[in-house]
């Protein structure tokens, strides 16, 4: 069994399942629909995005009290959109070539640490055993329908 993963680095992983971003900016496309796990990568983005964050958003974070190199959550990969196909829920958060517009997410209870990829990437093996025996019947099924 297997499912697909996305590494993104903090605070925008944190800002995806805690704070309303519900697109992640990427210079590639991708024809996958679905859910994705969330993967917090293990280095985070340089101190000036911490900045923007607060700045643009008014979301403060404390940058060490964040998760690194682990899956922290799930979210469904529902469009991949281009500036072009904005709209009014995407507008806030749009700011890469390509959006992967997310909905659906699910936070984990616990982090579950792994090693990440780029690109989507597979989660498989102990990290995606453990990640997904967090989540409620109803969960799990929602995200295994989906694909695997």
């Amino acid at each position: 069994m297997k499912l697909y993963a996305i590494s993104v680095k903090q605070p925008w992983a944190h800002a995806i399942l805690r704070k309303g971003k519900n697109v992640e900016n990427r210079q590639v496309n991708s024809h996958h629909r679905g859910f994705i796990a969330i993967h917090a990568s293990k280095y985070p983005m340089p101190f000036d995005h911490f900045e923007y964050l607060e700045e643009e958003y008014g979301i403060k974070l404390d940058r060490k009290k964040l998760d690194y190199g682990c899956v922290i959550g799930f979210a469904k990969v529902d469009d991949v959109i281009l500036k072009k196909q904005v709209t009014g829920k995407t507008k806030k958060w749009f700011g890469g070539k390509y959006g992967y517009v997310l909905k659906n997410v699910i936070i984990l209870k616990k982090p579950v640490y792994t090693n990440g990829g780029r690109g989507l990437w597979h989660l498989k093996g102990a990290a995606l055993k453990n990640s997904l025996k967090q989540l409620s019947a109803g969960q799990r099924k929602r995200i295994e329908k989906d694909k695997f």
